[in-house]
């Protein structure tokens, strides 16, 4: 990504536009196993952080499809207005740049590096593997594989993850057809009902149950009676990946509404739910 290039231009849009290339590209190619390393080492408690050269928005949305809360990156300067300068507000965090920002972690966080772990596959990291007192090889160059091994270093090699398959995605084209279907049928009753819930609760049941099974899948929930017992209440989900509106709406069924960005407002999938649910919008570059 160049920086300067990007002057100008909305945080919040840029941060869309990772999102949206987060989960059609990338999502996928992360390891599973990976996700299994992370998920055990928040089970015992250690406080957990993606390093990267890159951008914060680059690599938020790998960060918050793991479950990680902390980030040190290449953090690019906004102005007051919410807009890209074209600046750098920290180093490039590659090589000594990376290895440095983890030290800052470190120092405001009080972590003791002796006691920590870190993971990399590439040579370029030897600075920051040299940090902690577990440094591992994950997936590694040759480069990286002979020098962990000259250190005494373990190493690994994660399974590649499933390739998606024509069945996959004829049945994810089938959710979302089946669903913005749904969508447009509740949206015409709401007109002619002059009742905007009364076509939210329609697309929230019949359209996310239909979507799911077009999807193949299937909910298995525990403790559902959870969701009815103590309405009105406010209820908090972490956004892993575009399934969670038709699970969201399956679960909860009918009279509901949401907070979301701004920009959603607009958008061709989102929008007519955001209609029919009367979605509160919020202009996260406003902060009056």
């Amino acid at each position: 990504m160049g920086i300067q290039g990007q002057a100008g231009r909305d945080s919040e849009e840029m941060d869309t536009w990772a999102r949206n290339v987060f989960s059609k590209k990338i999502a996928g190619m992360i390891y599973p196993d990976s996700r299994l390393l992370v998920e055990a080492h928040l089970r015992k408690g250690h406080t957990v952080v993606v390093a990267s050269s890159a951008t914060r928005p680059q690599i938020q949305a790998t960060a918050d499809d793991l479950g990680i809360d902390h980030i040190v990156c290449t953090e690019m300067d906004v102005a007051e207005d919410g807009r890209l300068t074209g600046d750098l507000a920290t180093e490039i965090r590659w090589g000594q740049g990376k290895a440095d920002g983890v030290l800052e972690f470190a120092e405001e966080y009080g972590v003791d590096l002796e006691e920590s772990f870190a993971y990399s596959n590439g040579e370029e990291d030897l600075p920051f593997l040299e940090l902690v007192g577990h440094p591992t090889a994950l997936n590694p160059t040759e480069e990286l594989r002979d020098l962990a091994k000259e250190r005494g270093w373990p190493a690994a090699r994660l399974k590649t993850p499933p390739s998606t398959s024509l069945l996959d995605l004829g049945r994810s084209a089938a959710a979302m057809g089946v669903f913005a279907g749904s969508v447009a049928a509740a949206t015409g009753l709401a007109i002619l009902n002059r009742s905007r819930s009364l076509g939210a609760n329609i697309a929230a049941s019949a359209g996310s149950d239909l979507a799911l099974a077009a999807a193949g899948v299937r909910l298995n929930v525990v403790g559902e009676e959870n969701i009815w017992a103590a309405r009105p209440a406010v209820f908090l989900f972490n956004h892993q990946s575009q399934l969670d509106v038709f699970v969201l709406a399956a679960l909860l069924r009918k009279d509901f509404t949401g907070v979301a960005k701004k920009s959603l407002e607009k958008d061709p999938f989102f929008g007519p739910i955001g209609y029919l649910a009367d979605v509160a919008y919020i202009d996260r570059s406003n902060n009056a």
